[in-house]
């Protein structure tokens, strides 16, 4: 089943009415797939630049902004668990994580490349409907925290929680050094682009 999206044009049909359709599964599989590549890109530079300018991982691995926020290392398991955890209560599934235990940029690497394995292997039908469907669940062993339908879980939580702890992790490579980029937090964005 498709969303249908009605623009303003719909609405006041001024000028015709046209809409657009997605699935929850192109608008969420997809996108999620796109940032964890980008996290893991700025991974591997993060590791490059510890190597060449004989920096110790840990120092950045655990790099706070400030005492009650995530260091970096989590907040890239949060990211790559926020993707994992989307696509599979979409699907009516419950989410495989991987024990939070990496110390260095290679081990979490491999834990952002895990999470895209998973997602790559949900097909588009397992995710149909799920706009309508209710989502609930524990976080932290502390809430119980329910949705009234999947499209709410996924727009009103799990993307801004997603990007939430990519911002951070890329800020926080930024904040430290790192000779990073807009390009390397959006990625390919789809568009053809030449110099004038």
């Amino acid at each position: 089943m498709k969303n249908q999206v009605k623009t303003q044009q719909d609405q006041d049909n001024t000028i015709g009415v046209w809409s657009m359709a997605f699935s929850m599964y192109e608008l969420t599989v997809p996108v999620l797939q796109q940032g964890l590549g980008n996290l893991a890109g700025c991974l591997a530079k993060a590791s490059a630049h510890c190597k060449d300018n004989n920096i110790q991982e840990s120092a950045l691995l655990n790099f706070r902004f400030y005492p009650d926020m995530y260091p970096y290392v989590q907040q890239v398991q949060t990211a790559a668990d926020t993707a994992i955890m989307a696509a599979s209560r979409l699907a009516g599934e419950e989410p495989a994580l991987l024990p939070q235990e990496e110390t260095d940029f290679a081990g979490l690497i491999a834990r952002v490349e895990d999470a895209r394995a998973k997602l790559k292997a949900i097909q588009p039908e397992q995710l149909a409907g799920s706009e309508s469907k209710s989502i609930s669940f524990t976080a932290m062993n502390t809430y119980r925290i329910s949705f009234k339908n999947g499209a709410d879980y996924l727009q009103k939580f799990i993307l801004p929680n997603f990007y939430f702890h990519c911002t951070t992790a890329y800020d926080m490579l930024r904040h430290n050094g790192l000779p990073l980029g807009k390009r390397d937090f959006i990625g390919d964005f789809g568009a053809d682009m030449a110099p004038l």
